[in-house]
């Protein structure tokens, strides 16, 4: 057998693969010829496309922007109806300790400064000696003072120096009192 009518190592049996230089050299030809007319599209597209661009107007001003001033009206028992009323209410706690910092959520239960958090929240300030900054949701802070915990509970009672704040309005099933002594 001719070496040049030899099949390629990967070719099937059944098929007959030469590698004849004429062969190759018709395929290189053709890929050549695909190469230019690629180059060829990619020039004349990129060149139509630019000249196309240049003559629109910018997008920027064939956009409509749609703007409303009203408030979405949401059932009060929803999710957003709730987080709506409760909001105002919700502060955020920092935390600095010999053992670090760290950063925790309230809500205010009355409107002369006590807030309720977790007790996971305040007790390396309680145990070491540290300090607690309230921040209001009207970014106001006040340095917060530890009344009462529980962790069984895991629950944390603070004071802040502030008058006429929002309390969370709390529905429980059952008549209770909040009594803070």
């Amino acid at each position: 057998m001719n070496s040049e009518h030899t099949p390629a190592w990967w070719s099937h049996p059944d098929h007959d693969v030469s590698t004849s230089s004429t062969n190759s050299r018709k395929t290189q030809n053709v890929s050549n010829k695909f190469v230019a007319l690629a180059l060829i599209a990619g020039l004349v597209g990129g060149y139509g496309g630019s000249q196309l661009a240049s003559r629109s107007e910018p997008t920027s001003t064939n956009v409509q922007l749609v703007s409303s001033t009203k408030t979405i009206e949401r059932e009060p028992t929803s999710v957003a109806g709730i987080a709506a009323r409760v909001l105002p209410s919700v502060v955020s706690i920092s935390t600095l300790s010999q053992n670090g910092s760290g950063t925790g959520s309230g809500f205010v239960i009355r409107s002369d400064g006590y807030i309720l958090t977790n007790n996971h929240v305040i007790n390396d300030v309680l145990s070491n000696q540290g300090t607690l900054t309230v921040t209001l949701n009207n970014g106001k802070k006040f340095e917060g003072k530890i009344l009462g915990a529980d962790s069984s509970y895991d629950l944390a009672v603070i004071k802040i120096n502030a008058t006429g704040l929002p309390a969370c309005n709390l529905a429980i099933a059952t008549p209770f009192k909040l009594e803070i002594k």
